[in-house]
Formats: C-alpha cells, structure tokens, sequence
C-alpha cells in the first residue's frame, strides 16, 4: 500500500502540471488568440444625437384639375383687304399742292365710289323751294331747304353743293367748308364746288390756297372761256376785298 500511494503522489505534480497546460492552452485560445492577426473587431455602432420630434404632417390639398384647354376655333379664311375709300381732304391737299396727277387719279377714284341714294324726286322738290330764297338772296332762308333736300337723297352732289353756296352766303364758313368738302366726295368734277371751295379759303384770309382752288375750278369748267369770263367780271364786282384780291390774281394766270 506503501507503494501505491507513493507512485501517486509521485504522479501529482504531472498531472497538476499537465491541467495547467490545458487551462492555459484554453486560456490562450480563448482570450489571447482574437487579438492577434489581421482581422479587427467590429466596431461598435455610433448612435445618432437624438432629432428633435417630428413636426406634426400637413394635410395635402389635393390641386384642382387643370382646365381643359378649348379647342381653337377653325381659322377662317384670309380676307381681302379693301383700300379705304378716297377722302375728299385729299384731293383738295393735293389741288393746293398743285399736283394735278394727283387730282385726277384721286378724281377718278373718289368717282368710283357709289354714292347712297334717296327719294329724288321730293330732294329735287326741296332743292327748287330753296333755289328761289337763293335767287332773292336770301341763303339763311333756303339753308334749312338745302338741308332737307340732302336729307332726302344724300347722293345728290348738286343740292350738297347748293348746300354749301347758301352757307357761305349766310356767313356760316365753317358749315359751308364741311358740305363742300362732302360734295366733292360724290362730284370731284364739279367746277363750281371748287370755285365756292377757294370763296371760303379766300374769305379766312388763306390767299394762296384759295387761288389754287379757284383755278382748279377753271380746269375742271366743262366751258373756260365763259369761266374766265366769269372770274374776270367777279374780280370787278366782289365787295369782299379778300375774295376780291383772290379772284385778281385768278385773272392773271389764265389765258387772255
């Protein structure tokens, strides 16, 4: 018995030695070994510094449809442009000019405007009713005529012209310039609407135009000698000195 515990105790120290190892080898694998080598332990997450609380959400508003666009409309076809008509300031500008080319191209087109007729037969009725104040030399009687005769057919170029006669006789220049103006829109060739025209230029004074227009009167007078005539014995007989000095320097440019 002596022998066997002996040969333990003998074999202690091994054994003690031996669990060391092990413990050790355990202690090395377990502890020191994830330290070594190449790879690196994972690193812990970082935590984000706290947000502030959410606003609370808008409510979305649905946005209203968008308006179907309309249809655009078929083009309609170009129209043709029609010229304006010719005015009769125009024409007078360009007598005063003494641009007879122009004259006669803007008579011709003044000419082809067609004028509105009326009732003739009662216009000419007024026309004849005024006529005989105008014959007694009374204009501010006969002007109502005139006017009612216009009234009844406006596209009588005479009784706009007798329209304007009576006017200037009455004294009403401005009157009479305007229904002058508007026979030569529908007569441009009427020479005696040219020559109560320069009459209503001679009376304001404006000498020069109202020569022009009177001379325009001459070439436009279907008769010139009895025309010169005319002027010839109104430059003797005018009491109004303006149109007096107009109708003088008339004489001198036509022909002897």
């Amino acid at each position: 018995m002596h022998g066997k515990g002996s040969a333990l105790s003998e074999a202690f120290p091994l054994i003690a030695a031996g669990v060391l190892v092990i413990i050790g080898v355990v202690l090395f694998v377990t502890v020191l070994w994830p330290d070594s080598g190449t790879s690196e332990r994972p690193v812990a997450p970082v935590a984000a510094p706290s947000a502030a609380p959410a606003a609370e959400p808008t409510p979305e508003v649905a946005s209203p449809p968008a308006p179907i666009a309309a249809a655009a409309p078929p083009t309609a076809p170009a129209e043709k442009t029609e010229k304006p008509p010719a005015q009769p300031n125009a024409i007078v500008e360009a007598a005063i000019a003494g641009n007879d080319a122009e004259v006669q191209a803007l008579v011709k087109k003044l000419g082809s405007q067609r004028a509105t007729r009326g009732d003739r037969a009662r216009a000419r009725d007024f026309n004849a009713k005024a006529l005989t104040h105008v014959r007694k030399g009374r204009y501010a009687d006969a002007v109502p005529l005139f006017e009612a005769a216009n009234q009844a057919d406006p596209g009588d170029p005479e009784i706009r012209e007798n329209l304007g006669y009576a006017l200037l006789k009455a004294g009403r220049i401005d009157e009479a310039e305007s229904a002058l103006l508007a026979a030569l829109e529908i007569g441009p060739q009427r020479a005696s609407t040219w020559g109560s025209l320069g009459f209503v230029y001679a009376k304001r004074g404006q000498h020069a135009e109202a020569v022009k227009l009177i001379l325009t009167a001459y070439r436009f007078a279907p008769d010139r000698k009895k025309a010169a005539e005319t002027y010839r014995r109104q430059a003797k007989t005018e009491t109004d000195p303006k149109v007096r000095a107009t109708l003088e320097d008339v004489v001198k440019h036509l022909p002897r």
